[in-house]
């Protein structure tokens, strides 16, 4: 498949998809690097889990924790 047809079926332009295929994913959503690996029918997931410390309980950016 070449890189006009792979923008063309992914929705993307065909500069984006050789910046791609050449390593430089930096400046691209994982939703627009999801689309173009969903014409191949695969996809990134990403997980993640907090890691506690036993003096304190884990809090998430924006989040409050009560004093006390």
């Amino acid at each position: 498949m070449s890189h006009t047809q792979l923008a063309k079926k992914a929705d993307c332009e065909r500069s984006h998809i050789s910046e791609m295929l050449s390593g430089r994913v930096e400046r691209f959503s994982l939703a627009r690097i999801n689309r173009v690996l969903a014409v191949f029918g695969a996809s990134i997931q990403v997980s993640y889990r907090l890691v506690s410390d036993d003096r304190r309980s884990p809090t998430l950016p924006g989040s409050t924790r009560s004093q006390g």
